[in-house]
């Protein structure tokens, strides 16, 4: 009886890990390697919206950002690439104070779940660290489909979406400073 009772659970789970494998539309990868470094052009001017930082009392526009590089990052803290990611995305943003602005938007589902993984990992919002919680994913999913965190769109200084890396990446590689750094030389369009 508990042979078969096994038996029976092994079965279960093989069928239901092969359902998952051939279901396309998951938003859950199958391996770590499919969840990194995923980067793809991005088309179209960034659409607008706005949001209230961590330690803001009003509302700022993503227009209100428009003559620099922004990263606009979609991440959880539940969401174990984003806890690798987030502090590479801290240092770029203080090592670029006056070309970049990262907007970490976040898709906790607590204001008190976002507070207690930024305590935990000594991360405070800056200048151009912007923290946000967006819990209805009115921003995330609505305004820009994001359906794997973390998701970052690349904004140019114009407003135009550049690129949208899906995944944790190494936003403190030479690689990618360089691309970064090549963006903010661009002029934005009046």
């Amino acid at each position: 009886m508990r042979r078969n009772l096994f038996l029976l659970l092994a079965v279960a789970l093989l069928i239901t890990g092969i359902t998952l494998s051939l279901d396309t539309k998951t938003s859950i990868p199958a391996t770590p390697a499919e969840i990194s470094k995923e980067i793809i052009p991005a088309a179209g001017l960034a659409p607008d919206f706005t949001f209230t930082p961590m330690g803001h009392k009003s509302e700022v526009a993503l227009s209100d950002f428009k003559g620099k590089v922004v990263l606009l990052n979609f991440w959880a803290s539940w969401c174990a690439p984003c806890v690798i990611e987030f502090p590479k995305l801290r240092d770029l943003a203080r090592d670029y104070p006056d070309q970049l602005a990262v907007l970490a938007i976040s898709s906790d589902r607590t204001q008190a779940d976002m507070d207690k993984f930024l305590k935990k990992s000594g991360i405070t919002p800056t200048a151009n660290l912007l923290i946000s919680l967006d819990a209805e994913r009115h921003i995330s999913q609505d305004l820009f489909q994001t359906i794997r965190l973390p998701e970052t769109f690349i904004i140019a200084p114009d407003g135009r979406m550049v690129r949208k890396v899906i995944g944790d990446t190494d936003w403190t590689g030479e690689t990618m400073r360089a691309y970064l750094t090549s963006l903010a030389d661009t002029k934005p369009i009046p």
